[in-house]
């Protein structure tokens, strides 16, 4: 099969397509940014890529089976909410639009977009999103990511083109970043978490999963759907952030403190957003996709485990020689805010 993949060099980008190419499947990559050395040889093709830029890759997709779309706009960096909307929607509502129009008109066969469970909301309350849940996106991200699904299943209603389109929860993994970075290096800062008491249930996925349950998509479905993704299980906060404490050999610490100050402490800082998802439920029911036959590929034990000794191998790394960097890292750097 040949796979077109947008966002082939983001984190879940590289996991994927490592994953296809090591099947035999030929890849034609599209980022901002070049592959760098260390993937080049993973890949058919590499296409400089913009959402944002209005980008006419028809001449790319033509040969295309399939189209796996990953990049997004993932950040606000602008300075009002209007204006981050708008760019959120220019790149991944409208950006996924386009590139959706363009797959079909070129013959493309099915088309997998990763969304996120942010277009469910920010919290699921007492009750697991399933895909009937209506959407309830709360920010810029959210809000244009059900926008770009709604693009996605109209232009796919008017062509052939079939449609997978997969909410996953967050992503952990080797190489992860954002939330999940921020939780792995606190926890070996050893930095005391306010979330004694806290009761929160989250569903997460591992990197390696999602890539499991797309390469699933690709093979196995057949119909044009929508489903949420996840490890299985949701677990505690709390319970997450001890088995990382356990695999880096350090004791997580948790201390208590009123919910009223520990929001208003982080909005005061800009980072009431980061806390709410961890002090919300977020459970995701994903017995869709179960039904259908696909099962994790591997546990949130494992995953975790795999993910601090990734930290801590780059850690040592770093403390030997801090100047050097990985490609992948170095490509990380250059890309964080596009996804």
């Amino acid at each position: 099969m040949r796979i077109f993949v947008t966002g082939a060099n983001g984190f879940v980008g590289r996991n994927f397509v490592r994953r296809m190419a090591a099947e035999g499947h030929q890849i034609i990559g599209a980022g901002r940014a070049g592959p760098g050395n260390f993937d080049r040889n993973l890949f058919e093709n590499f296409v400089n890529f913009d959402l944002g830029e209005k980008p006419d890759i028809t001449e790319h997709l033509m040969s295309a089976d399939a189209v796996v779309h990953l990049a997004a706009r993932v950040h606000v960096f602008e300075k009002t909410k209007d204006e981050a909307l708008a760019m959120h929607r220019l790149i991944n509502a409208e950006g996924t639009r386009r590139l959706a129009e363009q797959a079909a008109q070129t013959g493309v066969k099915k088309f997998i977009f990763v969304s996120s469970i942010s277009v469910n909301g920010p919290s699921s309350d007492s009750v697991p999103f399933t895909e009937t849940s209506t959407p309830n996106p709360a920010g810029p991200y959210g809000i244009s990511k059900l926008e770009a699904e709604n693009a996605v299943r109209e232009v796919c209603a008017r062509s052939d083109m079939k449609y997978a389109i997969l909410r996953p929860p967050l992503v952990y993994g080797p190489g992860a970043t954002a939330n999940m970075h921020r939780l792995v290096k606190a926890t070996y800062m050893r930095f005391p978490f306010p979330l004694f008491g806290v009761k929160t249930r989250r569903s997460f996925i591992y990197i390696d999963n999602l890539s499991d349950v797309i390469a699933f998509c690709l093979d196995k479905q057949t119909r044009s759907d929508t489903f949420l993704v996840s490890d299985g299980e949701p677990v505690l906060t709390t319970a997450m952030i001890k088995m990382i404490g356990k695999y880096m050999g350090r004791q997580a610490r948790f201390f208590w403190m009123p919910q009223v100050l520990l929001k208003a402490a982080a909005n005061a800082v800009g980072k009431g957003e980061e806390l709410r998802r961890f002090v919300q439920n977020c459970e995701v029911d994903s017995s869709k996709i179960f039904s259908l036959g696909w099962r994790p590929v591997a546990t949130m034990d494992m995953g975790i485990r795999k993910t601090v000794e990734h930290f801590l191998a780059q850690e040592a790394k770093r403390k030997a020689s801090p100047e050097l960097l990985t490609s992948a890292e170095a490509l990380q750097v250059k890309t964080k805010h596009v996804q």
